[in-house]
């Protein structure tokens, strides 16, 4: 399992790897967007949400729910 760090600052660069929690601010049929802490948005695929099958994203996640989430690719050239 990949060690815990914090990204805490709004401009502090995330790494590959990184877990930070986050809030779900977004539900989409193919995943959940998720509010940094940092103040940076990701997506969080539906097919990363669980290792079984994954009908509708809601049965996972909800609004406003709490999360930490892994960094699985950083886009350096758009900045997240």
């Amino acid at each position: 399992m990949p060690q815990k760090q914090q990204a805490t600052d709004k401009g502090q660069h995330l790494e590959k790897g990184m877990v930070l929690p986050g809030k779900v601010d977004r539900i989409e049929p193919y995943g959940a967007f998720v509010q940094l802490e940092n103040g940076q948005r990701g997506l969080l695929h539906i097919s990363q949400l669980s290792p079984c099958s994954v009908v509708t994203v809601e049965e996972i996640v909800q609004l406003e729910q709490t999360v930490f989430v892994e960094v699985l690719h950083v886009d350096n050239k758009r900045q997240r």
